[in-house]
């Protein structure tokens, strides 16, 4: 398909969207940026309004089923929201917010960095849970930040929002805390269709919140470092649910003292 020269209108949108979680929320569209992101994009099953971008990465996707506009070199530039970007981006539909789901679940809690945000939902991906929560005040799922740290998992991965009392009443299966010290070693927690709660990178979970769980987990550390970053101690338990629904036997759960 031939593209059409961008206008003034779609880069006053591509900046407005890129800038304002409340102009994604009114207009109901996000922008994608950058060529592998982009292809990922087209690849999954949300609906993508148009591409822009220079003629030589627009060229790879003359073939799709999607508007394409050029712009003149260097134009994206100042618009687009990473340091020296690749001078493509894309924007697409916002889906419905998916349902709260069965199955094994990482709930992220008051989680305010998108880079944190995206991280893990692409780990969540990886390492086969149903899906992701997020609790509270999070990122919003489809900051550019997000959505580039998710590298392509927030197009696949249900991602659900809700309150902390929605997480609280909806769950028929175990929701496990995470905490620094104090909590179970996590090997010995049935984690295998629990909901995995990780809290805000600054304060963690409340004791109120811990309190509401069946269980509280604690990943043991071996040196002197006081505790690991949000995503990583995520990386940590989501796969050990991983090797737990592997498993041929599983540890005896253990419950937290209430």
């Amino acid at each position: 398909m031939a593209a059409a020269p961008a206008t003034r209108a779609q880069y006053r949108e591509l900046r407005s969207l890129l800038a304002s979680p409340t102009s994604r929320r009114a207009a109901g569209t996000f922008v994608v940026e950058g060529s592998v992101l982009v292809a990922e994009l087209l690849a999954s099953d949300l609906e993508v309004r148009y591409v822009v971008g220079i003629a030589e990465l627009l060229e790879p996707f003359s073939d799709a089923a999607v508007d394409l506009f050029e712009a003149p070199d260097r134009r994206l530039s100042s618009i687009l929201s990473t340091r020296s970007p690749q001078q493509i981006a894309a924007v697409a539909t916002i889906p419905s917010i998916e349902p709260l789901l069965d199955g094994p679940l990482l709930a992220q809690v008051d989680m305010a960095d998108p880079g944190n945000v995206g991280t893990m939902i692409r780990t969540a991906e990886a390492a086969g849970q149903a899906g992701v929560v997020l609790v509270g005040s999070c990122a919003d799922k489809w900051n550019p930040k997000v959505v580039r740290a998710s590298a392509g998992a927030s197009f696949r991965m249900p991602v659900s929002q809700c309150t902390e009392e929605e997480l609280f009443s909806s769950r028929s299966t175990p929701v496990v805390a995470t905490v620094p010290s104090g909590g179970s070693d996590y090997h010995a927690v049935d984690l295998r269709n629990a909901t995995i709660c990780i809290g805000n990178e600054a304060h963690g979970l409340s004791p109120e919140f811990v309190s509401r769980c069946d269980d509280a987990v604690t990943i043991p550390l071996a040196g002197p470092t006081e505790s690991l970053n949000a995503a990583a101690a995520a990386a940590v338990l989501v796969f050990a649910a991983r090797d737990q629904r592997r498993a041929v036997t599983i540890p005896t759960p253990t419950r937290m003292d209430r």
